[in-house]
């Protein structure tokens, strides 16, 4: 079940699209979580979905703050 999150974590790292658009620190991230994710153990599972989480949160806000922007400008 982690390996396959790991790969979409990859994928999406090697692609640039997460939830939005990756910075470059994103898509590193992204793809170190995807491969401790894959990497069999407890404790690369746990750092890889603690790194997952933090970009997630990363991009939630990111987005919310786009939409913001957005909705203010005429």
């Amino acid at each position: 079940m982690t390996a396959s999150c790991g790969i979409l974590l990859f994928a999406a790292g090697l692609h640039g699209y997460f939830i939005t658009m990756a910075t470059r620190l994103h898509r590193a991230l992204l793809i170190v979580a995807g491969l401790l994710l894959i990497d069999p153990g407890l404790v690369t599972d746990l750092i890889g979905a603690a790194l997952a989480a933090t970009v997630a949160g990363l991009q939630i806000v990111a987005r919310r703050n786009l939409r913001a922007q957005t909705l203010v400008s005429p």
